[in-house]
């Protein structure tokens, strides 16, 4: 398998080429108040990435500033629109900037900045799969669309999936000015485009039982009965009084410590945010060190086994505890909770996601 040569690479590096001569052009049409979707067959990462590096020098050239270009990958299953707007402002203000912790604040704050204080170049976003799972929602739509219509912010975005149009509406597909190009690569997807852990479920036959994020988890309590929706409503609000008894920083790293994918979590999703020197060479051994000391070390974010299920009695969630661990391994079956016993041998659950998708779920639960 190590010696083998795609018949076809000749044959991509020519498309690859090819798209290639229509850079300049498409600098044009971003200057020119449009917005740029690449579409096709294929991966179209490299070619974006190849265009960004193309009109970084263009831009140095021809002006005294520093051009700002935020890559965004839509394909990282743990991005946010929080993590979007953090890394914009990030590339925006100075790094002793306290920025909000909620999205509609980090929003209003960049709004703010951008009329404060309007670069002399417009703000790029190359975004990475722009119907990608974490970025198909309609309010994430909808938010990215607000930027694209900024006068101080360009989009240029791949799509990989043929009914990616279906996404918007007429109203945000106005507020998005696309221009249409077609520029099938035939191109493999590289590893990081892809969930290794999905393809491998499909291989299996278990896709169905995988929850992916907030949607998933969203998905599979509306086919669940009334009391497991209850039950998971409760886990979900003891969790975040849990969360919030602690320091945000022992927090982050207590829920770090908990989740499967770790690296997934140390990944916002953004090629353009350089890693800090803590997490690269002796930072990066220093923290795989920390996370793997013993539960006794670090604060369990979760709710005690004994203390959910009274919980759940006195809301007629359940009437025994068969009933309470029947609803339990619905929820472990669809990977929505985990557990581990903390220092004291008590067994603890959790919702292994982020925060702020945990008031959204809580939010829409209540409702």
């Amino acid at each position: 398998m190590q010696k083998y040569e795609d018949p076809h690479e000749d044959d991509m590096a020519y498309l690859h080429a090819l798209h290639s001569r229509s850079f300049d052009q498409w600098v044009y049409e971003l200057e020119n108040g449009f917005n740029i979707c690449l579409y096709g067959f294929g991966s179209k990462r490299r070619l974006a990435e190849d265009f960004a590096a193309h009109l970084y020098h263009h831009q140095s050239s021809t002006t005294n500033s520093t051009p700002r270009i935020v890559i965004i990958n839509g394909y990282n299953p743990t991005l946010t629109p929080k993590d979007i707007l953090t890394t914009i402002l990030t590339s925006l203000l100075p790094s002793s900037v306290k920025l909000p912790a909620t999205p509609p604040l980090l929003h209003a704050l960049l709004l703010t900045t951008l009329s404060a204080k309007p670069p002399v170049i417009p703000l790029t976003l190359i975004t990475h799969a722009l119907d990608g799972a974490p970025l198909r929602r309609a309010a994430t739509q909808t938010l990215l669309a607000n930027l694209a219509s900024h006068p101080h912010i360009t989009l240029l975005a791949t799509a990989d999936t043929p009914t990616f149009p279906l996404l918007w509406d007429l109203g945000t597909r106005s507020a998005l000015r696309l221009l249409f190009h077609d520029c099938t690569t035939f191109a493999s997807f590289a590893p990081i485009e892809l969930d290794a852990v999905e393809a491998v479920n499909d291989l299996l036959g278990r896709s169905g039982r995988r929850v992916q994020g907030r949607d998933g988890v969203g998905f599979v309590l509306r086919s669940l009965p009334e009391n497991a929706r209850g039950l998971f409503r409760i886990l979900v609000a003891e969790q975040l009084a849990a969360s919030a008894d602690l320091d945000d920083d022992a927090a982050a790293a207590a829920l770090a410590a908990q989740a499967a994918d770790d690296d997934d979590e140390d990944n916002l999703g953004f090629a353009d945010v350089p890693q800090t020197p803590s997490k690269r060479g002796r930072g990066a051994k220093k923290a795989a060190k920390e996370a793997a000391l013993p539960s006794s070390t670090a604060p369990v974010v979760g709710v005690e086994y004994r203390v959910l299920y009274h919980k759940a009695v006195e809301e007629f969630v359940c009437s025994n505890e068969m009933g309470f661990r029947t609803l339990l391994k619905e929820f472990h079956d669809h990977q929505m909770i985990e557990s581990r016993k903390d220092g004291g041998g008590a067994e603890r659950l959790w919702a292994p996601f982020r925060g702020d998708d945990l008031e959204g779920l809580l939010e829409e639960l209540v409702e």
